[in-house]
């Protein structure tokens, strides 16, 4: 996730806690581990989009040939104009985060 500093914004990130968003059958949502649209919600779609696809950061397709690993990285170091989230997200958030961010680049 590359961006343009979106946790200067003042906002906390979230944990994205509670139940995670289920589809019909009762089965988590794409992307609805752990919290990851709640996650990406807070801390990723005021400069990704909130779909992904694209604002001041830039849309998270160029994410699809990523390893689960690498988004994590990103996600953690930052990269670019994107801030740092570590320590910000706890790693089961993480998790999910990284599955919602797979399922926007589809």
């Amino acid at each position: 996730m590359v961006g343009a500093g979106c946790a200067d914004k003042g906002e906390a990130p979230v944990d994205g806690g509670g139940a995670p968003p289920s589809s019909p059958g009762g089965a988590p949502a794409a992307g609805g581990s752990s919290g990851g649209p709640a996650v990406f919600a807070q801390n990723c779609s005021g400069c990704h989009g909130p779909s992904g696809e694209g604002g001041s950061g830039p849309a998270l397709k160029a994410a699809a040939g990523l390893a689960d690993a690498d988004i994590k990285g990103i996600i953690e170091n930052g990269k670019g104009r994107m801030p740092s989230f570590a320590g910000k997200i706890a790693a089961d958030q993480l998790n999910g985060l990284v599955a919602h961010v797979k399922s926007l680049t589809k």
